[in-house]
């Protein structure tokens, strides 16, 4: 190939299949990978706050029972997962309690939704430290 075509066109194949590489090995590109998963023992207390506030969306939404914005204190615990569990399997999805890329950005879209609610500026927070896909709209758009 490199005689035919030239060693530019070479580089750029090498190039380009090495900056699909992310895409390939998870199958899913993150707009936001502040971690690959929130899950019991998260240390990001950011990322969990963004969580439960979403977790207080969906409930809101209908899609959870009664998650009070009490609840939103940083901390992976029981009752976090409980209700992750409950909204994953809400929506279909394996219900391991773990928010990864596909939970995390329905979550963030249960943040959208409340936008009036959530404000700008914990939207924009959130979409920095949940793992969502890059399907989800970034709020700065």
């Amino acid at each position: 190939m490199t005689k035919r075509y030239g060693p530019a066109l070479h580089r750029a194949l090498t190039v380009g299949v090495v900056a699909a590489m992310p895409l390939l090995s998870y199958g899913v590109a993150y707009a936001s990978p502040s971690e690959p998963n929130i899950s019991s023992g998260s240390t990001d207390t950011e990322a969990v706050e963004c969580v439960q506030s979403a977790l207080v969306s969906a409930a809101r939404n209908g899609k959870i029972p009664e998650y009070s914005a009490a609840s939103v204190d940083g901390k992976y615990g029981p009752a976090t997962v409980r209700f992750v569990k409950m909204y994953q399997k809400k929506l279909g999805l394996a219900d391991d309690g773990i928010v990864g890329p596909i939970t995390g950005s329905h979550l963030y879209q249960e943040m959208q939704a409340e936008q009036k609610q959530v404000g700008p500026a914990q939207l924009a927070r959130c979409y920095d430290h949940l793992p969502v896909t890059v399907d989800v709209k970034d709020p700065a758009v």
